[in-house]
């Protein structure tokens, strides 16, 4: 994902550092991607190595592709353009940003995404050293993760910090600034830069095709980097708005919660183990591996079949969510969550929440 090659009568040209041309001349190097800072120098001089190590022994020269000092970039919102109508906008990996957790469902397809503008920052690395700063970083981790990412996160980049990912506004901003944010000390501007995002589509399995539809509320995002998180979703056919406050993020990422506490109690509720005739299945862990399943039931299914437990589960949860927003109708009636939890479930329909990852999420969805 980091470097893409290609021969093209005869010139190898590799998508993302640097063009490599066969010559029997002397060999020299010239760097395509200016790093302003040694933490920048030194992954980029460790790929190149690599690059180096593994190429023919014909291959002599290394330079800059044709006016690259002067090449205009497509900004991300063209990235869904036709590739035939952008013939000399060869991409320049890292040139619009970077993705953190690209071996994951939702990172794998921010990364595909991109079309070979935005690189993987592999575990090691710093995040923001592979792209330039104002850029930004798409984080696509388990939300107790997050603090760890910012902290490994060049200082001077983390107010380009993308999250998308699962969990609650405040919680990922107490994670990143250590509980209490509203009066925290926050002398790096995170927490008025920081984009979050509460997301309303799917990815099944890593380099799976995006599960959403048109009617699927939408996915909404908030902070400095949200018009970039937005083009990029919508060239994939996501139904994204930008919301003006962190309140209507929060209310929606509580609604979320809601939904994603109940649908795999229900889907898995006659669950059993053993005796499967592997008619069923469901995605362990977020890892696509489909592992047999006899009874679990899809969450369309579960408003088919279960209506009345669904309700009395959203009748229980409705005021403990509402506390959690300090408003007493903050989320609406039950009827109106229910409809909510329609949409969203009919826009995968097929989808089976994972029982393993709920396990492991209960502190977060507790």
């Amino acid at each position: 994902h980091l470097l893409t090659a290609e021969n093209n009568g005869g010139e190898w040209r590799i998508y993302g550092r640097i063009m490599i041309r066969s010559n029997a001349a002397t060999a020299t190097a010239t760097a395509a991607h200016r790093c302003n800072r040694a933490l920048q120098v030194l992954p980029c001089l460790f790929y190149y190595y690599l690059l180096l190590s593994c190429m023919p022994l014909g291959i002599s020269s290394l330079v800059l592709p044709p006016g690259a000092s002067t090449f205009e970039l497509p900004s991300i919102s063209d990235l869904a353009a036709d590739s035939d109508d952008n013939n000399d906008r060869s991409p320049i990996n890292g040139s619009r940003g970077e993705v953190v957790g690209a071996t994951g469902r939702i990172g794998s397809f921010l990364l595909r995404s991109g079309r070979g503008f935005l690189a993987a920052t592999p575990r090691g690395v710093c995040p923001g050293s592979l792209s330039e700063p104002g850029q930004p970083i798409f984080v696509a981790v388990h939300a107790a993760a997050a603090p760890d990412v910012v902290q490994s996160t060049l200082p001077s980049r983390r107010q380009d910090l993308v999250f998308v990912t699962n969990g609650l506004p405040s919680r990922i901003l107490d994670g990143l600034l250590g509980g209490g944010h509203e009066s925290e000390d926050d002398s790096d501007g995170l927490l008025n830069s920081i984009t979050l995002s509460v997301l309303h589509f799917g990815v099944l399995s890593v380099g799976g095709d995006v599960v959403t539809a048109s009617s699927s509320p939408p996915t909404l995002v908030h902070g400095k980097h949200s018009l970039s998180l937005v083009a990029l979703l919508q060239s994939q056919d996501i139904v994204v708005e930008q919301v003006s406050s962190r309140s209507n993020l929060e209310a929606a990422a509580v609604k979320k919660l809601m939904w994603a506490s109940i649908m795999w109690i229900l889907c898995h509720e006659e669950e059993c183990d053993g005796d499967s005739d592997g008619a069923n299945y469901m995605y362990d862990n977020g890892t696509g591996n489909a592992s047999s399943a006899s009874k679990a039931i899809t969450v369309a299914e579960v408003h088919e079949k279960k209506e009345r437990k669904l309700r009395a589960l959203a009748e229980e949860l409705l005021p403990a969510a509402n506390s959690m927003l300090g408003q007493d109708n903050g989320l609406g009636t039950v009827d109106e969550i229910l409809a909510y939890f329609r949409l969203y479930s009919f826009s995968m329909p097929n989808a089976i929440p994972s029982k393993d990852l709920a396990l492991n999420e209960l502190p977060e969805r507790n």
